[in-house]
């Protein structure tokens, strides 16, 4: 260009001089900008060539790019966004306290509908307020004299209007999620007490975490506490995979410790196989183990399961058989966090906060049958203002990598960034569950609203 052409005759007349004076600095600096450095040195040895390119598989790769997203629309919303959901051409936003829906070109469907969320699930820590399916979304809200009873709610996608709610199985719930979706019933979880009378044992309690299952259609449904004979105070999470008949269980001990995980079979509403962790017995009862594992944003379809089998993080990610419990392949040993499969369940993306070694997530693309790494790389955060806890989203031949508020595109084929743009600041470091991907869209929480971005940037 010009200014290389300027730099160039500068170069020129000041080695015109030096050569005047009888020095070498106009030969050697041509010669180092002219063969790339590859040429000889001052001494007459072999210079080194250029550095290879990094292979494909070299986790070290960089992904990032400096390419910023033109949004395609903003809608504005009253509240910080907790969980978004999509289907078909219209996007579910959800706040602590209402639900809207927006078409695919931004414009409002309905909306505000008043849906104050169960705020021990954590919407902002842990829990997951709605799913959607069938034309409808479920959520459990609060209601009644302070709040205190909560229900399950169907609201008709299309309109906004209420079909219907039901009261939840168990009058003292809380940390309520309603987890996803499996041969078309919905799948809640939480803790819950249940007092009754063993003709045994006499008067008891039984309380830890409960799978609650309804059929929308005739709203009726089963209920099961899962408690454990050698955990005193269990812990556990539902996943629901994207088919089959046997949902994933995940527990553990409040310290961390016991880590444990078992197949509930919908049929029998009984455990097929419950087994320790693999990768858990390492940092039992310890500050690592609660550390350990996956920073669950979603715990449906395509987040925990790929090709029929169990996707389980913990030191690492391991692919489980959901008839036996056996670990088919394990991934490289490195601290992953997140995990989703691509739409057709052959690929596993996943990545790793390197914090605080560095302000790296490094990002894996793994096949699903053999766990074979197919591409690696690292985005750098420090540019992106620092970074938190990453997510992952795939559609559309796109890996969306989210931490800290940033949001990065990245190619599904060799996982180099296309674009970047940064979201709320609202969402610091926590785990970000306002974006969904699909329909050649991303959808985030943006600092004007819910933001839209197509999946090529433009």
């Amino acid at each position: 260009g010009p200014g290389r052409r300027r730099l160039l005759l500068l170069g020129l007349t000041g080695g015109a001089v030096a050569l005047a004076g009888g020095g070498t600095g106009l030969g050697l600096w041509l010669a180092g900008d002219g063969d790339g450095g590859t040429g000889p040195t001052a001494d007459g040895k072999p210079r080194a060539g250029k550095r290879p390119a990094p292979a494909l598989t070299d986790p070290e790769r960089p992904l990032g790019t400096r390419v910023t997203a033109k949004p395609l629309w903003t809608a504005p919303v009253s509240e910080p966004l907790v969980q978004l959901l999509r289907e078909g051409d219209t996007v579910v936003a959800l706040s602590t306290k209402n639900m809207w829906a927006f078409d695919g070109a931004g414009r409002r469907k309905w909306g505000p509908l008043a849906h104050p969320a169960d705020l021990s699930t954590g919407a902002y820590g842990g829990g997951l307020v709605a799913t959607v399916g069938g034309g409808t979304v479920y959520g459990v809200m609060r209601q009644g004299a302070g709040g205190l009873s909560q229900v399950l709610r169907a609201v008709r996608l299309d309109t906004g209007a209420e079909a219907w709610t039901v009261p939840l199985p168990y009058g003292t719930s809380n940390q309520v999620s309603v987890v996803g979706m499996l041969g078309g019933r919905v799948y809640v979880d939480g803790t819950a007490s249940r007092s009754g009378v063993d003709p045994k044992k006499g008067f008891s309690i039984v309380s830890g975490p409960f799978v609650w299952s309804l059929d929308p259609a005739t709203r009726k449904g089963w209920q099961v506490i899962l408690t454990d004979p050698e955990v005193k105070y269990p812990q556990g999470q539902l996943l629901v995979p994207s088919s089959g008949t046997g949902l994933f269980w995940a527990s553990r001990q409040t310290d961390g410790s016991a880590q444990k995980i078992a197949a509930l079979d919908v049929r029998t509403r009984k455990l097929l196989w419950e087994q320790p962790s693999p990768g858990a017995e390492g940092a039992s009862g310890t500050y690592d183990a609660l550390l350990q594992g996956r920073h669950t944003p979603w715990r449906d379809g395509p987040f925990v399961s790929a090709g029929g089998l169990f996707l389980h993080v913990s030191d690492r990610l391991h692919a489980i058989d959901p008839a036996n419990g056996n670990v088919v392949w394990s991934s490289p040993e490195v601290p992953l966090k997140t995990v989703v499969a691509s739409p057709d369940g052959k690929t596993v993306f996943a990545a790793a906060s390197m914090a605080p070694a560095s302000l790296a997530i490094r990002v894996y693309a793994l096949d699903a049958r053999t766990g074979a790494v197919r591409w690696a790389g690292s985005v750098d955060t420090l540019e992106a203002g620092g970074g938190g806890l990453p997510v992952l989203q795939s559609a559309d031949d796109t890996v969306y990598l989210s931490s800290g508020g940033h949001l990065w595109a990245l190619d599904a084929k060799d996982g180099r960034a296309r674009w970047t743009y940064r979201l709320s600041t609202s969402v610091g470091s926590g785990v970000l569950r306002a974006l969904r991907a699909g329909g050649g869209k991303v959808y985030g929480m943006g600092t004007k609203g819910l933001v839209a971005l197509s999946a090529s940037g433009r």
